[in-house]
This record gives structure tokens, C-alpha cells and sequence, in this order.
């Protein structure tokens, strides 16, 4: 995983998040939806709160422009993120 670029690390996160968002819409209907958005939903429980807002705003709410500019310089958001990304990957395979 770490010698996986940035643009790789968030392909797959993008990947699960979204799947996690199309899964949700067919809880009632299947088990198996259910145990997958349980499952991302525990992994970002496990984070800190701020790599988990930025997963959140970037691939679930899909925020649109620079929403993070009013909490973060540009550097400390990609440090954030980048942790995040590492993060998530990291407990997923858990």
C-alpha cells in the first residue's frame, strides 16, 4: 500500500465509499448490502474525526470545489487525506 501513489490510494477509497452509497439503497432488500455499509461504517468510525469528514465530504456527500478551505491550508489538507486514504485502506483489510 505504501508504494501506491495518492491517485491510486483514492481510486480504491472512492471505489468502497461509493459502492457503500449504492449498497445502502438496497439494505432492506439485501444481506449481503447490509453487512458492506456496516462494514465501511465501522471502518470510518474507527478513524479520527478529521480524515473521517474529509472521506465523508470528498466521496460520500461529494462536496463540491474547496469546501475544506475554510479548515485547512492546502498542504495540511493533503497531509490529512493522505492519511486518511492510508487509514482507510489500512482498516479495510483488517
Amino acid at each position: 500500500m505504501n508504494n501506491m501513489s495518492m491517485e491510486e490510494k483514492e481510486f480504491l477509497v472512492r471505489y468502497y465509499l461509493r459502492k457503500r452509497q449504492k449498497k445502502e439503497s438496497l439494505i432492506k432488500k439485501d444481506e449481503e448490502a447490509r453487512r458492506f455499509v456496516e462494514l465501511i461504517d465501522i471502518v470510518l468510525s474507527q478513524m479520527p474525526r478529521e480524515e473521517r469528514e474529509i472521506l465523508i465530504n470528498e466521496f460520500i456527500t461529494n462536496r463540491e470545489g474547496l469546501w475544506w478551505d475554510e479548515f485547512y491550508s492546502k498542504s495540511t489538507y493533503y497531509r490529512i487525506k493522505n492519511l486518511a486514504l492510508n487509514d482507510f485502506l489500512s482498516l479495510i483489510r483488517e
